[in-house]
């Protein structure tokens, strides 16, 4: 019987490989199997997950036939385990060797569909060990989930501190989304993760080291960020709608979209038409008022009014188009 199932999207992690499969293949649970979803890496990194996967049949090698990214490989990934428990692995990271066991054992005794833990973010040889302050379900989604990540809180914004039922996966349909359309899947995963059940447990300690390197995909900034924020602020408003709690989280949703509206101000304003109605839905939605509550940040005279004209010119198009469809299906 397989108890948990590791899924590993590698691509060009080097020779970093090593050490994070030197701590997957000497977990103390044994009854893992290793999902290594090989994405045309070109520095040799499929010949190091071959040489150990020669060595240990619980590695399984899957080879993308073009390059799918860490969304798309981790679905696949997730199509194909074995395990009754799924967990997700950076393919440059390290864990402790008791981690999987000890979440496993942790869920079969709650009967969790998500366990998760505290982890470490080790960047130039420094450790910082990151906490939850409130770790229950509400406080997840209020404190960590919905905020914007203004203070590294990446918790439970990313998914490898944690296991999931594979079963509860497998029957609301969760996948990532591919991080072409927006930001954060991690976020958007988890945010539908925490929304449908309450079966979660914690464990108050640090078992996952993420790597910080200053040139990783998550730290990189690339084209179309409004729109991939838009997008992302759309599904996240989705999933709230879909599980019947938008008005619970309500308050944290308008701050969120405030709080991006303020400090991606210049990503916005390069949105064309047609995504600036978008905007100025979610705006609208979110309850955020035409010269907004902008006042708790610090701002300078210049870009405050700047910030003011732009929102208002959102909702000044925003519901004359609305009136043109009005209008027009009367």
């Amino acid at each position: 019987m397989i108890k948990v199932s590791v899924i590993l999207p590698v691509f060009n992690p080097g020779y970093s490989l090593i050490q994070c499969l030197e701590t997957l293949v000497n977990q103390t649970l044994h009854e893992i199997e290793i999902i290594c979803i090989l994405d045309l890496p070109t520095d040799g990194s499929d010949k190091i997950a071959a040489g150990y996967a020669a060595k240990d049949d619980r590695i399984k090698l899957i080879y993308n036939e073009q390059n799918k990214g860490v969304s798309e490989s981790r679905n696949i990934g997730m199509a194909i385990a074995q395990g009754e428990y799924i967990g997700f692995s950076d393919h440059d990271d390290i864990r402790s060797l008791e981690m999987y066991e000890l979440l496993y054992l942790n869920a079969k005794k709650n009967d969790s569909d998500i366990v998760f833990s505290d982890s470490i973010i080790r960047k130039d040889d420094s450790n910082e060990i990151v906490k939850y302050d409130d770790p229950n379900r509400d406080g997840i989604i209020r404190s960590v989930i919905l905020p914007m990540d203004l203070n590294n809180n990446y918790l439970c914004k990313s998914v490898w501190g944690s296991i999931y039922k594979k079963k509860y996966l497998q029957d609301n349909n969760f996948i990532f989304t591919d991080r072409d359309v927006c930001f954060s899947e991690d976020t958007l995963f988890n945010l539908k993760a925490f929304l449908k059940t309450t079966k979660i447990s914690y464990i108050d300690k640090p078992l996952y080291v993420w790597i910080k390197h200053e040139n990783s995909l998550s730290e990189q900034w690339t084209c179309n960020i409004g729109l991939k924020l838009l997008s992302f602020f759309e599904l996240m408003y989705e999933d709230l709608v879909n599980a019947k709690q938008f008005d619970d989280y309500f308050n944290e949703w308008s701050v969120l979209i405030e709080d991006s509206l303020r400090v991606n101000l210049y990503h916005f304003e390069r949105l064309v038409l047609k995504d600036k109605r978008r905007l100025a839905k979610l705006l609208y939605i979110s309850g955020i008022p035409v010269f907004g509550h902008f006042n708790e940040l610090k701002l300078l005279s210049k870009k405050r009014i700047k910030l003011y004209f732009f929102v208002l010119k959102l909702y000044s198009d925003y519901w004359l188009q609305r009136n043109i469809f009005t209008k027009q299906n009367n």
